[in-house]
C-alpha cells in the first residue's frame, strides 16, 4: 500500500501511530522518489474506520523533505489514514503514569546503551540506543537528552536514523578542540557503530566505525565518513578519547568474543591499530579511563558492559591490566556504562538500567549518574562510584535518627538488643535511606514491603522482590516472592538505598552496585531500620 503526504515548513514531524500489540511491517519513505527511511513498524489489523494505537512517534521532518513524502509497505488502509504531520512532538510524558523522578526515562519507545555523553557550554547531552517505533529493540537510532544537573532531562529529538548503510550501534564523542577535519573547534564529533546486516535495506553492507559532527551545540547530527573499515565481523562500540601524555587521539572498541581493539590516530581520520588484548569475561561496550589515588599516583582501568573492569596502565599504544578481573555491580540489571567526555575536573559514568514494559508506552531507565575514584583503605586502593555531587547537593534530609534515640528505644531479646526505628514518607519523590553502621552490622530494611537484608561480617545482601502473577477466577492477585542474593562487600560502614518509584539502587561503600526494577507498591507502609548495632539512620527526598 502507499500513502503520499504533502509537507512544507509549518510540518516539522511526520507523525506516525505505534500499536505495540500489532504485527511488525516494513515501511519505507521515500522524498523525490529516493529512499529516505526504512522502518519496522507494529501495525493492527483493520478494525473499521479508526485505528487504535499507544502513541505517536514523531519522526523531524528537515528542510531537505518539504514537498511530497510517500510512504509504501504492507500497512493496512486504517494505520496509512491514521498517518499525519505536525508543526511540534505532541506531549506524551504527562500520559505516562509512576515514571521515575531522577532515572532518566525517554518520552516512549524502547532505549538501551547510553551513547555520545558529553559535557558542552554548561549542557550535559546524553545520547541512546533508541527504537522510537516500538517498546522492543530495533529500528536502532540514537535519542538525544539534555540536563543542566544529570538529574532532571529534558528529551529532544533524536538525531540518527538508519539508511542503505546499516542501523546505528553504539559510539562516544568528543569536542573538536583542535580544529581537525576542516570544521570549527567547538564542532562535536560523534563516532559510532554502522550495521549493515541488522537492516534488510542494507544486508550487504559490512560493520563499520563511522564519524558524525554537530555545529549547532549536539541537537542536529550530520553523517560524515567511515574512519574505521571492519576489523572483525561484529566490531563495535568505539570510545574516543584525547590522550595528553602521548598526544594522540586513541579509540578503545570491541571486535568479538573477549577481544578489544586499542587504535590511534593525530587526525582522527587515519587509525593506527596497536593492541588487540582479550579479557576476561569482557563484552561489548569499553571505556578506557584514568583516575588518581588519594597519593597522587595513576591507574588507568579499562571497563566493559557487564561492570567487569581491569585495572592496568597506558602507554598510549598498549594496555597492561594487572591481570585482575573486578566487578562494579550486582547481578545483570546494570549494563553498557559510559563515561562523559568534556568534564575534566571528575570521572562521570551513566549506565543503562534494565526494565520490563510498566506503562506500555516506554521501556529502558538510566542508571543515576555516578563519579568515579579511588579510595584507600588498609594500603588498598579500590574504586568507588558515589552519585554525582548534583545529587548531594538536590536532596533534602526528611528524618534522623541518632545512635542515641536508638539506644533509648533498645528492645532486648533473648539477651541481645535489637535497634529500631521507623518514618513515613508523605508524597511522590524519590527517596534515599542512608544508614552509618559498626561494620559487623545486621541490618534489616522494609522499604514499603521490599525486605532488605545485609549481614556485614559475610558481605552478602539479600532482596525479597514481590512479584506480581496473573489474576484468578476469584479475582484476587496472586504474588510469589523472588530473593536476590549477592556478595556486595563486607564490613561495610555506610550503605545507601535509593529508591525512585519501583527502581531500587543500593551501595554498601559504593565500591559495588546492586540495582533491581521491583513490583510497584503503594507507599502506605512505613519505612523501617532494624540492626542488632547501634547506627545512625537518615532519610532524604529528592
Amino acid at each position: 500500500m502507499k500513502k503520499e503526504v504533502l509537507t512544507d515548513q509549518t510540518m516539522r514531524y511526520l507523525s506516525i501511530p505505534i500499536s505495540i500489540q500489532g504485527d511488525l511491517c516494513t515501511v519505507s519513505i521515500y522524498s523525490d522518489n529516493r529512499k529516505s527511511y526504512e522502518f519496522q513498524i507494529p501495525v493492527l489489523p483493520d478494525a473499521g474506520e479508526s485505528y487504535t494505537y499507544d502513541f505517536m512517534a514523531y519522526l523531524p521532518i528537515s528542510p531537505d523533505y518539504w514537498g511530497k513524502l510517500s510512504l509504501e509497505g504492507d500497512f493496512t488502509e486504517a494505520f496509512a489514514a491514521a498517518v499525519d504531520t505536525a508543526a511540534t512532538a505532541g506531549a506524551s510524558r504527562t500520559e505516562s503514569r509512576n515514571r521515575p523522578h531522577i532515572h532518566f526515562a525517554p518520552d516512549t519507545g524502547w532505549m538501551n546503551d547510553p551513547n555520545g555523553l558529553i559535557y558542552h557550554d554548561g549542557v550535559y547531552h546524553m545520547y541512546f540506543q533508541y527504537n522510537p517505533f516500538h517498546v522492543e529493540w530495533g529500528n536502532m537510532s540514537w535519542g538525544h537528552a539534555v540536563s543542566t544537573d544529570l538529574l532532571h532531562w529534558t528529551q529532544c529529538d533524536a538525531v540518527l536514523y538508519p539508511d542503505e548503510e546499516g542501523v546505528i550501534f553504539s559510539g562516544s564523542a568528543i569536542e573538536n578542540h583542535q580544529g581537525l577535519l576542516g570544521l570549527p573547534q567547538e564542532t562535536l564529533l560523534y563516532f559510532y557503530t554502522c550495521v549493515g546486516e541488522a537492516s534488510e535495506w542494507s544486508r550487504e553492507n559490512p560493520c563499520v566505525q563511522k564519524l558524525a559532527y554537530s555545529t549547532d551545540d549536539g541537537y542536529t547530527l550530520h553523517k560524515s565518513m567511515t574512519v574505521v573499515p571492519p576489523l572483525s565481523q561484529e566490531n563495535r562500540d568505539p570510545k574516543v578519547f584525547w590522550h595528553e601524555a602521548s598526544e594522540a587521539y586513541i579509540m578503545c572498541m570491541w571486535l568479538e568474543d573477549n577481544d578489544f581493539a586499542i587504535l590511534r590516530s593525530q587526525n582522527l581520520e587515519q587509525w593506527e591499530l596497536t593492541q588487540r588484548l582479550c579479557l576476561d569475561k569482557g563484552f561489548e561496550c569499553p571505556n578506557l579511563f584514568e583516575l588518581k589515588t588519594p597519593s597522587g599516583e595513576s591507574r588507568w582501568f579499562l571497563w566493559t558492559a557487564d561492570g567487569y573492569y581491569y585495572a592496568g596502565s597506558f602507554n598510549g599504544r598498549e594496555f597492561t591490566t594487572d591481570g585482575i578481573r573486578r566487578e562494579a555491580w550486582c547481578g545483570q540489571t546494570l549494563y553498557a556504562a559510559q563515561i562523559f567526555s568534556g568534564i575534566n575536573d571528575r570521572v562521570v559514568m551513566i549506565p543503562w538500567f534494565r526494565t520490563s514494559v510498566r506503562d506500555q508506552k516506554y521501556r529502558g531507565v538510566m542508571g543515576i549518574p555516578r563519579e568515579l575514584y579511588l579510595e584507600e583503605k588498609f594500603g588498598n586502593v579500590r574504586l568507588c562510584m558515589r552519585p554525582v555531587q548534583e545529587y548531594m547537593e538536590r536532596r533534602t534530609l526528611l528524618h534522623r535518627t541518632s545512635i542515641m534515640e536508638l539506644f533509648q528505644n533498645a528492645i532486648l531479646e533473648g539477651g541481645t538488643y535489637t535497634y529500631a526505628t521507623e518514618y513515613r514518607v508523605q508524597g511522590d519523590c524519590a527517596i534515599e535511606v542512608l544508614v552509618m553502621c559498626s561494620s559487623k552490622a545486621l541490618v534489616t530494611w522494609d522499604l514499603f514491603g521490599t525486605h532488605i537484608h545485609y549481614e556485614g561480617e559475610s558481605g552478602m545482601l539479600s532482596v525479597d522482590k514481590v512479584r506480581k502473577m496473573a489474576m484468578r477466577e476469584n479475582r484476587t492477585e496472586e504474588c510469589r516472592i523472588e530473593t536476590d542474593e549477592f556478595y556486595i562487600g563486607a564490613n561495610a560502614a555506610m550503605i545507601s538505598m535509593i529508591m525512585d518509584t519501583n527502581l531500587l539502587e543500593i551501595g554498601c561503600g559504593y565500591d559495588k552496585i546492586y540495582a533491581a526494577e521491583l513490583e510497584m507498591m503503594e507507599r502506605t507502609s512505613n519505612i523501617r531500620v532494624t540492626s542488632n548495632a547501634l547506627c545512625s539512620v537518615e532519610v532524604y527526598a529528592l
